[in-house]
């Protein structure tokens, strides 16, 4: 525990001397150290119902190389239960920048008979880089054209042939990137929680769900995103409370969340994404 916190700690260092904002690296080391302190309550397998009994559920774990980086894959299947008849699914997480952990328990479905992959994009967890910032050591993976090539890459060394695809969040924009280069082997596209156009998403944020805030915040938010002090402590507060409330509803976060706000890229996260899950950057509103 003691190495763990003195990594968190290192991290946060090097973070600042990032174009990062502070208080989404406090928001992800705060999680990080409350679930080193007490653990979490529940994992993210107890919120999902069994689709059915797994029998031996074997999991297999390599690496990828893609470009300088080693991609971390797992893949689950049922020995007992394998149907060659039900093509495999390949999960992209989301984020950017948080690790594929999360989807863990869709693990599930490898119980009924079909292969379950994921894995984590470059600069991500497991896949991260050896030393370094993203910026300077794979300024590649700050843009949209690597992760269908990432994707593609993944695929050809494991020998997937004809699949499915799910996509969640992010995820779900590098699926339908993926999908628009027609790849011979994809027969079935998922999206989850997906996103298709930044301006229209940012629009419908403000119309189902900052309306729904009291006016007095609904200004606040205005006034720190037109000034855009993302460092401020009032929206490291107001990051935190409406992460909980729209993003991950569920709370206390499961576990497998608690881990992915403690071992994600912040850097990749900012560039794409933007500050926070309510503020989306030019590179996405493109």
């Amino acid at each position: 525990k003691r190495l763990h916190a003195q990594t968190l700690s290192n991290d946060y260092s090097i973070l600042l001397s990032l174009s990062v904002p502070e208080s989404m690296i406090r928001l992800c080391v705060l999680l990080g150290v409350l679930t080193l302190v007490r653990g979490a309550h529940y994992t993210c397998e107890d919120l999902v119902e069994k689709m059915s009994d797994c029998g031996d559920l074997r999991t297999t774990k390599g690496f990828v190389p893609h470009r300088g980086l080693k991609i971390a894959f797992t893949i689950y299947e049922d020995v007992a239960n394998n149907d060659p008849n039900q093509l495999p699914i390949v999960l992209l997480h989301g984020g950017p920048g948080f690790p594929s952990y999360y989807m863990d328990s869709l693990k599930q479905m490898a119980c009924r008979g079909r292969r379950v992959i994921r894995y984590d994009q470059g600069g991500v967890d497991e896949s991260g880089l050896r030393s370094g910032n993203v910026s300077e050591n794979a300024p590649f993976l700050l843009e949209m054209e690597y992760y269908p090539g990432e994707l593609e890459a993944v695929l050809r060394h494991l020998g997937v042939g004809r699949f499915h695809l799910l996509g969640h969040s992010w995820g779900s924009v590098v699926a339908q990137e993926y999908a628009l280069t027609n790849p011979d082997g994809l027969v079935g596209l998922v999206l989850v929680g997906a996103l298709s156009e930044g301006r229209y998403y940012t629009e419908e944020q403000r119309k189902t769900r900052h309306s729904t805030l009291p006016p007095f915040l609904q200004k606040k938010i205005r006034e720190i995103e037109e000034s855009q002090d993302f460092e401020s402590p009032l929206y490291e507060e107001l990051n935190m409370y409406l992460t909980g409330l729209w993003t991950m509803r569920t709370m206390p976060m499961p576990e497998c969340i608690e881990y992915a706000f403690g071992h994600f890229n912040p850097e990749i996260y900012v560039a794409i994404n933007g500050p926070s899950e309510f503020t989306i950057s030019p590179w996405l509103m493109d």
